[in-house]
């Protein structure tokens, strides 16, 4: 047993009522340079030289009492306790223990050292830090997240992170990343309701917590404010909205000029040259006549074109402004515009790139294709409108990705937080796909148009 306890850092011993160190045992004196046969027979309380702490603790349980105590001796610390010995009423002597906890502190304390790193680090943190149980129940904030909420710390504990989410961004994100810790790290915009009553838009960063079995403990989230952005967007959103607005009005009013002036203006002329002719009996002079009638037919064809490209289009008739569109540039190829379903009230800025979208690519098949067939779809379908366009043509010769026409109706799709791509299967006809929101920049999550979305 001796051998045992001389291999740990404990001092077991006895002394006197007198002081008198009877027996230790313990490798712990050893720290203190201090060997069994040197310290056997001294009184401790001349052990310790003059310190008072000591020599008030040992003096203390030489009166019998039961002592327990904590502190250093030289570079060491140690957890001290006394018993007293009695037999019968005979105070026979004191039995202690002393435990060398040294290493055991300077843990302690480098712990407190980090702890105490950690938590300047997460108090001074810019972004929120939210710590959430299985349950999503509030477990820790720290003060960016007190601010982003307008609650105090106490507030928040014990809460649900979901009672300050604004139930519409918590309803679009309910079916995948309201869970995320089991999904893994997600990243998701969110926002949350101030405690004045105003919203805050976030960006939310979350991380599962784990312990060392894997067990799901709960979540951490950092939280960035993101108001500064969204207000930026918000103003770059209107802004680009009063620049469309303008455009349309300036567009509409060139189209109406054009339709009063030239082109009523060019078709009275053109009439006018037919009655002369009819009414003239010179055949060479006939014949100069129909040719320029003809020049004079093609031009107002083409103002009429350019009238159709500048007037927005009617958002009530969509359908039918496409129609018009077509029956203009196709003279004796079939076009088939149809609709399945009811299409929502669109937004006049929607249904004019919607429509310039169908016009470019009418275009391109009248241009470049030599279609014989084309027909124009439209179906309301995942929240917006999609629309194809297809012909029966030669294919690739209308689909170079670098062509200026498809690079339009790709940006014009973007613009408005949609997409459009275009297709030619097997080289053999091309088809164009469109899906726009119902209004500009809605952001809705679609994949790439589905070349089944209008069949």
């Amino acid at each position: 047993m001796r051998t045992l306890f001389e291999a740990f850092p404990v001092i077991v011993f006895r002394f006197g009522p007198d002081g008198e160190l009877q027996e230790h045992v313990g490798g712990a004196l050893d720290d203190w340079g201090l060997s069994r046969n040197e310290v056997v027979g001294r009184n401790v309380l001349g052990l310790f030289g003059d310190d008072l702490e000591i020599h008030r603790v040992l003096t203390e349980a030489l009166s019998g009492k039961p002592v327990r105590a904590h502190g250093s001796f030289g570079d060491r610390y140690f957890n001290v306790q006394f018993e007293p010995d009695f037999h019968g009423d005979q105070f026979m002597g004191v039995v202690g223990t002393a435990f060398d906890v040294t290493d055991l502190m300077r843990a302690q304390q480098e712990l407190e050292r980090s702890e105490e790193r950690y938590r300047l680090l997460i108090e001074s943190a810019s972004e929120g830090i939210v710590v959430l149980d299985p349950d999503y129940t509030i477990e820790f904030v720290n003060d960016a997240a007190c601010e982003i909420f307008g609650y105090a710390f106490e507030e928040l504990i014990g809460k649900s992170a979901f009672d300050f989410a604004d139930a519409d961004t918590f309803v679009e994100l309910a079916a995948s990343q309201l869970r995320p810790a089991t999904r893994g790290s997600e990243r998701f915009e969110m926002r949350y309701r101030h405690r004045d009553g105003h919203f805050v838009p976030t960006l939310v960063s979350t991380r599962p917590r784990r312990d060392l079995s894997g067990t799901l403990t709960g979540t951490v989230a950092m939280m960035s404010d993101i108001s500064e952005r969204v207000a930026n967007e918000e103003l770059q959103r209107n802004l680009q909205d009063a620049l469309v607005y303008a455009e349309t009005n300036e567009q509409r009013r060139l189209a109406r000029a054009l339709h009063d002036g030239p082109i009523q203006q060019l078709a009275a002329a053109n009439l006018q040259l037919g009655a002369v002719r009819r009414n003239n009996v010179d055949r060479a002079l006939a014949d100069d006549l129909v040719a320029v009638e003809a020049t004079l037919s093609e031009t107002l064809r083409s103002l009429r074109l350019m009238m159709f490209d500048l007037e927005p289009a009617n958002p009530d008739d969509i359908i039918g402004t496409i129609r018009s569109c077509a029956a203009l540039l196709f003279s004796s190829v079939p076009v088939i515009v149809s609709i399945r379903g009811e299409l929502p009230s669109l937004d006049p800025t929607v249904a004019n790139s919607l429509y310039r979208i169908a016009r470019e690519a009418l275009t391109n098949a009248r241009k470049h294709a030599r279609a014989n067939r084309v027909t124009v779809r439209l179906v309301f379908r995942d929240g917006g409108i999609a629309m194809s366009v297809r012909d029966d043509g030669v294919g690739k010769a209308a689909t170079d990705p670098h062509g200026y026409g498809i690079r339009s109706m790709r940006d014009r799709a973007a613009e408005l937080g949609g997409v459009a791509t275009v297709e030619s299967p097997d080289g053999v006809g091309t088809v164009v796909y469109a899906w726009l929101p119902p209004e500009p920049r809605a952001r809705l999550e679609v994949d790439p148009a589905d070349p089944n979305c209008c069949k």
